[in-house]
């Protein structure tokens, strides 16, 4: 009896002790588990922190370039506000019909360049003209511009050849219709992404440009619109008032 008492403590214990490893092997492979589903947790919290970072920067600058947007609309604004009362009056003193002379186009060049902005002009020391092969043309602006500010800068006018152009920066370039040739065989060799362009008669989509001509005895002008909204240029409401 007392063999069969210690054989049933002997199984007892063996099933105790089987049940215990077993129990214990769980318990560690549990742990195990856990402390990988913890890292895994750690790391995407990392990750998540990361992202986050990332995000309130990207807002920052968001709302950095949105600040300085508005403070150049709000500039524009006020200079289109003071433009509206200082708009040469293109009317002839005795007829309204407007004579296709060197004054008449030096005037409406005179508004365009007062009434069409674009961000880049604050980095430029000086408003540059560049007159192609025109004297008369010149002579005219040189009256017009005379003690007149740009985008509150000088104006500069130049009268340059065809070579000059392609070499150095101007603001504003001036094209007449014998430049057009010219201009569609170096249009690409031309720096005129930060430059306004008018021509005589012609438009190029790859440039910003202002068509200026006659008809009917009248001045007439067309503006490439797209691209100069596509290249950010801003035109002000005074433009309407110029037909």
């Amino acid at each position: 009896m007392v063999k069969n008492i210690k054989g049933y403590y002997s199984y007892l214990f063996l099933i105790l002790f089987s049940t215990s490893c077993v129990t214990t092997a769980k318990y560690k492979k549990i742990v195990f588990e856990n402390e990988i589903l913890k890292k895994q947790l750690f790391d995407l919290k990392k990750d998540s922190t990361d992202l986050a970072k990332k995000l309130i920067l990207k807002q920052h600058q968001i709302q950095s370039k949105e600040s300085s947007l508005n403070t150049l609309k709000q500039k524009i604004k006020s200079q289109d506000d003071k433009s509206t009362h200082e708009i040469i009056d293109l009317k002839n003193d005795e007829t309204t019909v407007l004579k296709y002379d060197y004054k008449n186009k030096a005037t409406y060049i005179y508004n365009f360049a007062q009434n069409v902005h674009w961000e880049s002009l604050k980095n430029e020391s000086k408003y540059k003209i560049a007159v192609l092969n025109n004297d008369q043309l010149k002579k005219s602006l040189d009256d017009i511009f005379k003690n007149k500010m740009v985008s509150g800068k000088t104006a500069q006018i130049e009268l340059i050849n065809m070579l000059d152009i392609v070499k150095d920066k101007y603001q504003l370039i001036i094209f007449d219709i014998k430049s057009k040739e010219f201009l569609e065989n170096n249009i690409k060799k031309i720096n005129m992404k930060n430059c306004l362009v008018i021509t005589d008669g012609f438009l190029y989509n790859d440039c910003n440009c202002i068509s200026l001509f006659e008809a009917n005895s009248q001045l007439k002008f067309e503006i490439m619109k797209d691209t100069l909204k596509k290249n950010k240029f801003l035109l002000s409401n005074t433009i309407q008032y110029l037909k």
